[in-house]
């Protein structure tokens, strides 16, 4: 019994090293860049961005509602590419702001309703909800898209 358990354990180490080296060569297509500069997305280290003079990337959102359950701040969101060659589109640098709070991102309920980190070509769209934490729908509030880079001109605004 013990040496089956070894050589499971070994088969485990094998597998979960396999896969983090093919991570490294491969990257990561659906991970997200969070940083934090207002209404930007941040392109990838060494990568282009060819783009027309007047690419924007335009984000909409509905006025949201609360969750069925009570808990979590709903915002159905449309996001659109004209001109940029790529926009990496990370749901956490999404930032719900409200009488001056802002309030925090739900990744488990997003991830839940089916949101997926993605990159949308140009000409591209992408639709998705997305959940924040909070138990009372404001009466107002903005939506912004925080990144590292100034390279996107982002227009955000409700519907």
């Amino acid at each position: 019994m013990k040496k089956v358990l070894v050589i499971a354990l070994a088969a485990l180490v094998a597998v979960s090293v396999v896969a983090s080296v093919a991570f490294l060569v491969f990257g990561n297509p659906s991970g997200s860049s969070q940083t934090n500069t207002q209404n930007s997305a941040a392109l990838p280290s060494g990568s282009t961005n060819n783009q027309n003079k007047n690419a924007v990337v335009t984000i909409t959102y509905d006025k949201g509602r609360l969750a069925d359950c009570g808990t979590g701040l709903m915002v159905a969101v449309s996001i659109k590419n004209e001109g940029y060659t790529n926009f990496k589109a990370a749901a956490s640098s999404f930032v719900f702001t409200a009488n001056g709070v802002t309030y925090p991102y739900s990744y488990s309920d997003t991830k839940l309703l089916g949101w997926q980190n993605t990159d949308i070509p140009d000409g591209g769209s992408y639709e998705a909800t997305m959940v924040f934490q909070g138990n009372a729908m404001p009466a107002s509030f903005v939506l912004s898209y925080n990144s590292g880079s100034t390279d996107y001109n982002i227009v955000c605004q409700q519907k």
